[in-house]
């Protein structure tokens, strides 16, 4: 058996940090959201938070981070997009109302059903994990 001295380079946290703004600048749609997601990188797990636009971009990110040197893991769980989310708005609007998302942000608008409040429709959406904002036009 030849021992040898041979270096085995581990990128730190900061080297994990610089890939990934190097990925998101070369991804046109991740960039595309930029304003609206952040990403920690402690020992190694990345942990992505905020809005993208499809769940199509959603996986592509995550599955990017994942092969990058040094990261063990992915944290997407409050990574959300907006397809996904529209469904979930879909399920808690009373017939009538329509709803437009741009990352996370929902926008209603319709005519209010007899006895609804727009109020508790807003609220409903709000608790929907995801949404950041809400507004009734």
């Amino acid at each position: 058996m030849t021992m040898t001295n041979e270096t085995v380079y581990v990128p730190t946290d900061e080297d994990i940090l610089e890939s990934l703004h190097t990925l998101v600048r070369s991804h046109d749609q991740v960039r595309l959201s930029r304003s609206y997601f952040t990403y920690t990188v402690v020992s190694g797990v990345v942990k992505l938070v905020g809005n993208v636009k499809t769940p199509i971009v959603r996986r592509a990110f995550k599955d990017g981070v994942l092969q990058l040197a040094g990261v063990s893991a992915v944290d997407d769980t409050e990574l959300y997009d907006d397809e996904t989310i529209l469904w979930a708005v879909g399920k808690v609007l009373p017939f009538g109302i329509r709803a437009r998302l741009n990352h996370g942000a929902v926008a209603l608008s319709g005519a209010l059903p007899a006895g609804a409040s727009a109020e508790e429709i807003v609220a409903n959406v709000g608790e929907i994990p995801g949404v950041r904002l809400v507004t009734f036009n």
